[in-house]
């Protein structure tokens, strides 16, 4: 008898160990391998960079590239192409502009579109440049219509440019990344003229006062400074493009 009890214990423990292996037939039936399969899928297709809206700030992982100046107006008669220049959201260099068309009146006279390139400077990108990802100008928030004074280009080749006090207007202006590509700016489109070798910046007459906001000191740029610093910008930028993930 108690042999036979043993037996029927031994044939109940394993079917019992036999049902745990098997497990519960209700979750059996749920594809969990199905969803996690679907969940990998899902982030493969994540771009691994960020589209950037026009206007708003770019994405952190967002990979640079330029900005695009929309097409030109027809040039209207008796005028002259000059270049502005403006910093761009996508640039992976702060200083490093790109340059937009804009119309002057036809001359030869270098001084006259020297002024009229800083005076469209001055007032700052379009709304399509705007939305092209080119940045507001410094320039026009101390009020473009009376930011700019006098030009002047002596025979040597050194342009004088006066400006308004504006500079001690804005906010962090005098701050090494908003002092250089204000520079960075006014250099460029400086420098385009060849008749210009050096170029000298002023606040009401005064280079000490103008550099001062900047919390820099009063300085000549020559041409050969700006060429060089233009090319360490170009290698900082290649450099940066090339370790860009």
């Amino acid at each position: 008898m108690l042999h036979h009890r043993s037996t029927q214990l031994s044939v109940l423990l394993i079917v019992l160990s036999v049902l745990a292996a098997c497990g519960p037939a209700t979750p059996s039936t749920v594809d969990t391998t199905g969803a996690t399969r679907s969940a990998a899928a899902s982030v493969t297709a994540t771009p691994s960079v960020s589209l950037v809206t026009a206007g708003a700030s770019p994405a952190t992982n967002t990979t640079p590239a330029a900005c695009t100046a929309p097409p030109a107006p027809s040039a209207a008669p008796n005028t002259t192409t000059v270049f502005v220049y403006f910093p761009c959201f996508t640039n992976p260099q702060p200083r490093l502009v790109t340059a937009v068309p804009r119309q002057a009146p036809a001359t030869s006279d270098s001084e006259v579109l020297l002024e009229a390139a800083l005076r469209a400077l001055v007032q700052g990108p379009t709304e399509a440049e705007r939305a092209a990802r080119f940045f507001v100008t410094r320039f026009s928030s101390g009020g473009p219509a009376n930011v700019l004074k006098t030009v002047t280009l002596d025979e040597a080749g050194t342009a004088t440019i006066d400006f308004t006090d504006f500079l001690s207007r804005l906010n962090n202006v005098g701050t090494s990344a908003g002092g250089g590509v204000l520079i960075s700016q006014l250099n460029s489109t400086v420098f385009q003229f060849s008749e210009v070798q050096a170029v000298i910046y002023q606040s009401n007459g005064s280079c000490e006062a103008f550099y001062a906001a900047l919390e820099d000191v009063c300085m000549r740029m020559t041409r050969a400074e700006w060429e060089a610093e233009q090319a360490e910008i170009e290698r900082s930028r290649t450099a940066t493009a090339t370790t860009t993930p």
